[in-house]
């Protein structure tokens, strides 16, 4: 921990120093040249295995626990300095080429972190000299006993995307081959460690309701006694007047946008009324079946299909390179950000055979400017029942 410390102490420092100027000449390059091979000196956690590569004048430090204990989940980081003179947009990618042995090679799966906003964590802007830290991926623990090994995570690729902020608004990639990573596994016999099994729950159901004499419906959700409009019902129409309409006096008085740990919580209830044993992090991102569940992405073809009878379908994609369905609505508000805009949906590519559930970022918050509803909007309420 003392080792932490005295690092972070340097990148303190070399912040402060990074934006240091003299009348008439700024000397922050030959500074900050100086200090990244300070900084690439300087002492690590024991436990933690390091690797550097700099591509296109971002360099990265990738770091790893060199061991783990059975039982236990970690995650892939890296600390990025940007050598440039200018801020810089960038997307960083990391992943294994081909895939992991080892006598663990099936004790975990892997997940790309998502951010607050169903962003990913990986696209920063970087200041120059001024270090990031991020999250590349985590690893979860799911092998149903806890024993001794090693895991191998074979030739792994780092990825560096610029966007463009300058020149012009495309992307510029390049990459570079990393070392192969080795990971100890060692059996503590941790006792907190139990293999997930989904919980017990009712399926939704759709009840017929009739709103100032128009016939239609809602989904009444027994395991919170929310009851759920269609998405169709505000489809086409501007969101501060759909407000309005929740407040006293109005048509769906009593109603509210749901939030994200609302919508998480709708397609949990629904995932695991159908017997599907998937954990929480497995679902809603965008790159979640990558590196494993691809039975369980088959099982969720018919899940979606079976929200589509309750919820609508939204849209409908009929062409020779993609054909689907999907069910998306306008979700409001996050644990860090209440007022923040996303977007819950729920597919189903015909074409593949597989069913997805995301959530994800809409562009802005909202507040100054209406949002027209083209979808639709995931609303609900407190049931009468």
């Amino acid at each position: 921990m003392g080792q932490s410390n005295h690092r972070n102490q340097h990148l303190r420092r070399y912040e402060m120093i990074s934006k240091f100027q003299t009348s008439g000449q700024c000397y922050r390059g030959l500074v900050r040249n100086c200090l990244l091979t300070i900084l690439l000196l300087l002492p690590y956690e024991l436990s933690a295995q390091t690797m550097t590569v700099e591509i296109d004048g971002i360099q990265t430090t990738i770091q790893y626990p060199a061991q783990v204990n059975a039982g236990e989940n970690f995650s892939v980081t890296a600390s990025v300095v940007n050598t440039t003179d200018r801020h810089e947009l960038v997307m960083i990618s990391w992943a294994p080429r081909n895939t992991m042995t080892g006598s663990h090679a099936s004790s975990y799966r892997m997940f790309r972190p998502v951010l607050e906003g169903g962003t990913s964590s990986s696209r920063v802007m970087l200041k120059p000299g001024v270090p990031r830290q991020i999250r590349l991926y985590h690893f979860y623990y799911e092998a149903d006993t806890l024993f001794s090994g090693e895991l191998f995570i074979n030739d792994p690729i780092l990825g560096i995307a610029k966007s463009g902020i300058y020149n012009d608004r495309s992307s510029n990639y390049n990459s570079a081959p990393l070392d192969p990573m080795t990971i100890t596994v060692l059996n503590n016999d941790k006792a907190d460690y139990t293999v997930f099994n989904a919980p017990s729950r009712e399926p939704l159901e759709r009840v017929e309701a009739d709103f100032n004499g128009d016939e239609s419906w809602v989904i009444v959700d027994p395991n919170t006694g929310y009851e759920w409009l269609p998405l169709s019902t505000f489809q086409g129409q501007q969101l501060s007047p759909v407000l309005d309409s929740f407040e006293s006096g109005g048509e769906f008085e009593g109603y509210r946008v749901a939030t994200k740990d609302d919508i998480s919580q709708l397609f949990l209830n629904h995932i695991y009324a159908s017997g599907l044993a998937l954990p929480p992090y497995a679902l809603f991102g965008s790159d979640a079946y990558i590196y494993g569940y691809e039975n369980e992405r088959n099982q969720l073809l018919p899940i979606a299909q079976r929200l589509f009878e309750l919820f609508g379908i939204t849209r409908s994609v009929r062409q020779p390179e993609f054909t689907g369905d999907s069910a998306a609505g306008i979700i409001i508000g996050t644990n860090e950000v209440p007022n923040a805009l996303l977007e819950a949906t729920v597919s189903a590519r015909l074409d593949e055979e597989f069913g997805g559930f995301y959530l994800g970022a809409l562009n802005g918050s909202f507040g100054a400017i209406d949002i027209f509803i083209s979808e639709g909007i995931w609303v609900f309420r407190e049931s009468d029942k």
